[in-house]
């Protein structure tokens, strides 16, 4: 499997760089800098947050589609890192810089992979409600939800260079098969995406029912929320 890297902690919950900043305002830019994604809504539209999630509502939405955006990591780890999260002073920004201080006592983050946690889970273990985590169960709720969803894995394969997005729909399928599939017998009528980074690239997969099948890439360089996240981005 391809070498991962960990995450910067913006890539899972950026408002401690950007006040107001929220992942919904950067995976949201995947899907207005996809041209697949650009299919599923009229012209003249962009995908939206609404001004208000409180009673269940979409993360993204148009006239004609929705989407409601998931992490892929353990519970363990978003953890340990809002613990290493450092203290910002945000006095300074007008003149172009922030103060950042770095805890001297650091939570050390769970080595765990929650692709391969994922790609342990049998139709058995769904069958009778019997995960190894919270992780997953929490996963397979949300896969139970009336909603399209759109799966983002927070982690960049930061090799990929050498590979296609092809080259990921393999293994990618071995790995969500069970999952996917379930969610298809449960919700046939909605659809499933799954994002990984690839160095400066988003790629984007759809399951058909059988596979996940590559559908687009959008460049970072398209995505400013995510960019201006970046720069802020220490560890």
């Amino acid at each position: 499997m391809l070498e991962i890297v960990d995450p910067n902690y913006f890539m899972l919950k950026c408002n401690y760089i950007v006040p107001g900043l929220t992942n919904e305002h950067w995976l949201i830019e995947i899907l207005n800098g996809s041209s697949f994604f650009f299919r599923k809504h009229p012209i003249a539209e962009r995908f939206f947050v609404p001004a208000k999630q409180d009673h269940g509502e979409p993360d993204a939405v148009t006239s004609t589609y929705s989407v409601d955006f998931k992490l892929l990591i353990s519970q363990e780890y978003m953890a340990a890192m809002n613990k290493n999260k450092p203290d910002i002073d945000y006095s300074h920004m007008k003149q172009g810089y922030i103060i950042v201080k770095t805890h001297e006592a650091i939570t050390k983050k769970p080595a765990t992979n929650f692709l391969a946690d994922i790609a342990q889970v049998t139709k058995e273990n769904i069958e009778q409600n019997s995960f190894q985590s919270d992780s997953i169960r929490s996963l397979i709720r949300n896969l139970e939800k009336a909603k399209n969803l759109f799966l983002y894995y927070p982690y960049e394969f930061h090799d990929a260079i050498k590979h296609s997005g092809i080259d990921f729909e393999r293994a990618l399928t071995a790995i969500f098969t069970t999952v996917l599939s379930y969610r298809m017998k449960v919700q046939p009528k909605f659809d499933s995406f799954v994002c990984i980074k690839a160095n400066t690239d988003f790629l984007i997969y759809e399951w058909d029912g059988y596979a996940l099948i590559y559908r687009d890439k959008v460049s970072e360089f398209l995505c400013a929320n995510y960019m201006d996240a970046k720069k802020y981005s220490l560890y």
